[in-house]
């Protein structure tokens, strides 16, 4: 995903939608479906309603391509905080 500047998620029968974050880190801006429980994985200002959201989002932040939310996805998912929850669901 390096060569993309958007990640589109408009699904809302996925149940992590793991292209988001893919995307993220590899610079790409989100534009994600408010599917149930989006906001409470994702950065809500990435979040849409519509197409018209959307289109608004990506002529948005069609300067911010290539700018990573490194610390959105370090702070809920490091390699460290996910392996202390797995240590704890399975003690």
């Amino acid at each position: 995903l390096t060569m993309v500047g958007y990640v589109l998620s408009p699904s809302d029968a996925e149940s992590f939608h793991m292209a988001v974050g893919e995307g993220m880190l590899s610079g790409a801006v989100p534009v994600i479906w408010n599917w149930n429980g989006a906001s409470q994985i994702w950065p809500k200002e990435n979040i849409i309603n519509s197409l018209d959201d959307a289109i608004k989002l990506i002529v948005s932040e069609r300067n911010n391509i290539g700018t990573i939310k490194h610390e959105m996805l370090l702070r809920n998912y490091s390699p460290e905080l996910v392996s202390n929850q797995w240590k704890n669901i399975l003690q």
